[in-house]
């Protein structure tokens, strides 16, 4: 019969298992702390009397497995130097000057004397510890230190067999004192840490503005062309963007920018001694947030970012700065929505694609140009039709932090005449479902509202 013991190490549980009267270490346990992702790699790196493969009629196997490596104590060394992670150091420092010496003299894992708190005299059992630290005095003042002892005996022998979260279900059913949580808590961190940006005054970056990032932000997502345009320069210039991805909008921060380093200097968020901001920890804890993304802002070459969709944010429900009531968003406006599209100005020739569609009606090439970008002027059985796609990587940059970023094409289809195209059109990139809108509807739009191409 071989004993196990469970014990905890930074919030990870590591089971011991004496064998023959020497400890060896539960492997996927070890595996965990040093961040090394495949244990069975890791155990053949070992020689063969440096593991053992323990079943379960020999008496602690893992009860959701048939059997269970386990590793000696040379050979836990070993894993220990082939990690690079921070915590190999600690863990060893632990394993060496804490728990090998205790289970030699006493074959347990006890607190100091010193360190535990006073008990009866009758109570002479060790009082646990969790990650080095004694555990709190119980709200129960009935409870003696032996109960207390025998309870979170119970919570982390189950914890090592089954995991953190059965563990925090006898714990929480227990006389044991509350535990704050840990997730809650982040949360919070998080929310103060994304309120300390978006509250954050913009006049060094912004020539003297009294505008905060918020109100920014704000413009960049919902101003028209000439607000949007100028907020997201000062934007960048910070570190922060507002982009489309996957269809929302969304605030983009560097993990390394100046700009956002200034924001959380001689905070707890700043810029690590390695240079990644540690804002990036606390950001990525948001409802919906991601890590990863890469973007390019002004100073510096692309940077990773962590992504932030607006609605978490609820920047989308915030006034205007220079408005005191709520804003009108003209998201169903199918005119403005068509006239934003003329108005995007084609690279390398000057002209706005109003220009195009004009001259696409009897110029093939400028069609299939046209068609490139997510536009068919006079598609087959559509000859006074203009065909815009529904959905389209081209047609996303032009809409990109317009109120019609995630959807074009609802309110094209409030435009008279216009109608859904039955089934895929052929003559884009790909067939493409579209929406179709009458030529002479194209034609008023583009000469009252896109000044560019009028007359």
């Amino acid at each position: 019969m071989n004993a196990v013991m469970p014990f905890e190490f930074e919030g990870c549980a590591v089971r011991v298992v004496l064998r023959d009267g020497e400890p060896w270490f539960v492997l996927v346990d070890v595996c965990r702390v040093l961040s090394i992702g495949n244990p069975s790699q890791a155990a053949a790196r070992l020689d063969g009397d440096e593991r053992y493969t323990l079943i379960n009629n020999e008496g602690i196997a893992d009860a959701r497995a048939r059997a269970l490596t386990i590793i000696s104590e040379s050979g836990l060394y070993a894993l220990i130097l082939t990690s690079r992670k921070p915590a190999a150091r600690r863990f060893r420092k632990w394993v060496t000057a804490d728990v090998l010496p205790a289970l030699r003299r006493t074959g347990r894992y006890e607190v100091p004397p010193s360190a535990a708190p006073d008990s009866a005299p009758e109570d002479n059992l060790p009082v646990p510890v969790t990650c080095g630290h004694a555990l709190a005095p119980a709200d129960d003042p009935d409870l003696t230190a032996g109960e207390m002892n025998a309870w979170t005996g119970c919570v982390r022998l189950v914890r090592g067999l089954y995991g953190r979260r059965a563990a925090r279900g006898v714990y929480e059913r227990s006389p044991l004192p509350a535990v704050p949580d840990e997730a809650s808590d982040r949360d919070d961190n998080a929310r103060r840490c994304i309120e300390r940006l978006l509250t954050s005054p913009t006049g060094q970056w912004a020539g003297g503005s009294q505008m905060t990032v918020r109100d920014l932000v704000h413009l960049a997502a919902f101003g028209d062309l000439g607000e949007a345009a100028p907020a997201r320069q000062d934007l960048r210039r910070i570190g922060v963007d507002v982009v489309v991805i996957e269809g929302a909008k969304s605030l983009v921060v560097s993990t390394r920018h100046e700009g956002v380093a200034r924001i959380y200097a001689e905070t707890q968020w700043r810029a690590s001694a390695e240079g990644a901001g540690l804002w990036s920890q606390a950001l990525g804890r948001l409802r919906g947030a991601k890590k990863g993304h890469t973007h390019r802002f002004t100073g510096v070459g692309p940077t990773k970012t962590v992504v932030i969709p607006l609605a978490a944010l609820d920047i989308g429900r915030l006034p205007h700065p220079d408005e005191a009531g709520v804003i009108d968003i003209p998201d169903l406006d199918g005119a403005a929505c068509l006239a934003h599209l003329c108005s995007a100005r084609v690279a390398r020739t000057g002209l706005v694609l109003g220009d195009l569609i004009r001259v696409a009606r009897d110029d093939p090439r400028t069609r299939a140009q046209l068609a490139q970008i997510g536009i068919l002027v006079r598609p087959d059985n559509w000859r006074g039709w203009v065909a815009i796609a529904r959905a389209h990587p081209r047609l996303q940059r032009v809409y990109a932090c317009t109120p019609w970023a995630a959807d074009w094409s609802t309110p094209l289809m409030l435009l008279p005449g216009a109608r859904p195209s039955e089934g895929y059109v052929g003559g884009f990139d790909r067939q493409r479902v579209a929406v179709m809108v009458p030529m002479d509807v194209v034609d008023r739009v583009v000469r009252e509202r896109v000044p560019a191409v009028a007359g």
